[in-house]
């Protein structure tokens, strides 16, 4: 009988770590559009600031580029899920802007996330005194 049990443990425990691994990989792996929301918000939230230059402005992509340490660098940022934290329509935003880029891996920035914004707001128009 004691055969039977030891089999029993055996496959038990290799069940189990089966789960275990598939449980792991299936919450690292995950779904990519919340991948791509938690790598945003680290950026955000943990990277250093950069002035940058927005180049082109394709559908709802931003290109832009910036220089880290004498280093260039030329990057996209898809903005269709933050899209609604965006003040002006996206098609006047060329021009100067603020990078979140992570020090590890100057490549990997943001200018935009539900958190912050790198885009440099224009200021309001008012009417001078005594016109």
């Amino acid at each position: 009988m004691r055969p039977v049990f030891e089999i029993a443990t055996i496959a038990a425990i290799l069940v189990g770590g089966i789960g275990a691994i598939r449980w792991i990989a299936a919450r690292t792996h995950g779904d990519p559009v919340e991948r791509e929301r938690r790598r945003r918000l680290k950026v955000g939230r943990q990277g250093r600031l950069v002035d940058g230059f927005i180049v082109d402005i394709i559908d709802t992509s931003v290109l832009y580029s910036y220089a880290v340490a004498g280093v260039e660098y030329q990057a996209a940022q898809d903005l269709s899920a933050v899209r609604s934290f965006l003040s002006e329509p996206i098609e006047s935003l060329v021009g100067p802007v603020t990078i979140r880029y992570l020090p590890s891996n100057p490549s990997n920035s943001v200018i935009l996330t539900e958190e912050w914004s790198g885009f440099r707001t224009k200021p309001p128009h008012t009417l001078s005194k005594g016109a």
